[in-house]
């Protein structure tokens, strides 16, 4: 059986289960790195793979566990990309009782007065 197959299924045994609860346990459920809720157990060296002892092991919270195996958070794509410069501009901010800037003059308006100052100013000075 290929090492990365055995790992994945002793990860979900019974002994791990033990081993991990052992330490989060240990740990207070306390991240060592950052002092944040741990929910991650990393093995400090895989020397003792399959046979770790308690000393060998860490609690870690996810940010941490990941800095550690260099992985990175998949950043959230922009559901507003596909938009055009117009478009976009209506949904800079979320909430409807801020200012909104206009991004060709950078002067603020309510969302509405926006909407007629950036057509007005902007883009019917651009057809002309």
């Amino acid at each position: 059986m290929p090492i990365n197959k055995a790992y994945s299924e002793y990860l979900r045994s019974p002994e791990w289960r033990k081993l991990r609860r052992a330490v989060l346990e240990r740990e207070n459920h306390k991240c060592q790195r950052c002092k944040e809720k741990a929910t991650h157990v990393h093995h400090l060296h895989y020397g003792h793979i399959f046979h770790e002892e308690l000393d060998d092991l860490e609690a870690l919270c996810v940010d941490c566990h990941r800095k550690v195996h260099g992985k990175r958070r998949k950043k959230k794509k922009n559901k507003y990309k596909h938009r055009t410069k117009e478009k976009e501009i209506k949904y800079h901010y979320k909430n409807p009782t801020k200012k909104w800037k206009c991004p060709k003059c950078d002067k603020y308006f309510s969302r509405g007065t926006l909407d007629r100052h950036y057509a007005l100013k902007h883009v019917l000075k651009e057809k002309k």
